[in-house]
């Protein structure tokens, strides 16, 4: 990356003043552990169960209306469906009606980037594909007196009336006012995820602290000022023991317990990956974040570049995906 993009973006940024960047705010995650008892679990399990086929009702329901009538059944319809299964099914009553009502809001989506050809077309959910749900807001209602469907109790662990508390490791302090909450359920772990709005843009930018970094697969970063990052291997030093446990798992018995047991193996292989290229995403985005006031990065279309089967491996393992939104925080 030449220095004319650099030198362009100072001169913007001189041009309409500091002032203009001064009081900006943006939405951020936080993700901590939770610690749910079993009973806890199969509540939220069930939940989540409720949500899946609530969304695979609606896409359904979608897809019919259309194709009898041309007719659009958009979110609000969805929700006036759900009034009456409420009647239909009392056990959609057990859980908190914002979750459920949230899946209209991510069938929308997955409509809006189908449209936009950014996605496929949507597909009925399995088990193994829905593992969050989504608590729009959190805490306590304007009059500071009643509590949204989840908050923090008064011993800091997290709180829901049906749930009860809920052990949470709060290993670093949240930073700005809670918008929405996510439970996710990953492997047979329970996380925490905050969507935080705070003020991350610095009333003080030293242009002459601004980088530029050109992304690449033979070395995973180098900077404008010639400083370079070697890239990560992760996913090919943990190739010889997947390819060794996924045909362990092709030669189990689909749905024993022999198969259930080797294909935990593979999923934690896999996410000992997915959590090593995190690990060092973070620490890299930290440490440049510390060191520069403005960072500009390439601009590339990965989506397309890992269509190619002979660079996607290598791209997926540089995590260049993800390099962009870790920057960003």
């Amino acid at each position: 990356m030449g220095g004319a993009p650099l030198e362009m973006l100072k001169q913007s940024i001189e041009t309409q003043g500091q002032n203009e960047w001064e009081g900006m705010t943006m939405l951020l995650n936080q993700k901590y552990e939770i610690f749910p008892t079993e009973t806890q679990k199969e509540v939220l399990g069930r939940w989540l169960q409720y949500c899946r086929q609530t969304y695979n009702s609606a896409l359904l329901d979608k897809e019919r209306k259309y194709k009898q009538n041309k007719e659009n059944y958009d979110r609000y319809d969805m929700q006036r469906q759900l009034t009456l299964d409420k009647k239909t099914y009392p056990f959609l009553k057990e859980m908190p009606s914002q979750p459920l009502q949230e899946v209209f809001v991510r069938l929308k989506k997955a409509f809006d980037h189908f449209f936009r050809k950014d996605a496929k077309y949507p597909k009925q959910k399995k088990y193994k594909d829905y593992n969050s749900m989504t608590f729009p807001q959190f805490g306590f209602k304007p009059n500071g007196k009643h509590r949204y469907a989840m908050s923090f109790s008064d011993n800091d662990k997290l709180y829901n009336k049906k749930l009860g508390e809920i052990e949470i490791l709060l290993h670093r302090p949240l930073e700005g006012t809670i918008k929405q909450l996510i439970l996710k359920r990953q492997g047979k772990r329970w996380y925490a995820i905050f969507s935080v709005e705070r003020q991350v843009v610095p009333s003080d930018i030293d242009l002459n602290r601004a980088i530029g970094i050109d992304v690449g697969l033979h070395k995973y970063a180098v900077l404008s000022n010639g400083s370079e990052f070697e890239n990560p291997r992760f996913l090919r030093e943990k190739e010889k023991q997947l390819k060794k446990a996924q045909r362990k798992l092709s030669k189990k018995k689909k749905g024993s317990a022999n198969f259930l047991k080797q294909a935990e193996r593979v999923r934690k292989l896999h996410e000992k990956v997915a959590n090593q290229r995190r690990d060092f995403l973070h620490k890299l985005s930290y440490n440049l974040a510390k060191e520069h006031s403005i960072i500009v990065v390439e601009n590339l279309n990965i989506r397309n570049m890992v269509k190619n089967r002979k660079l996607s491996k290598s791209i997926s393992d540089a995590g260049n995906v993800s390099k962009h939104a870790c920057l960003q925080m």
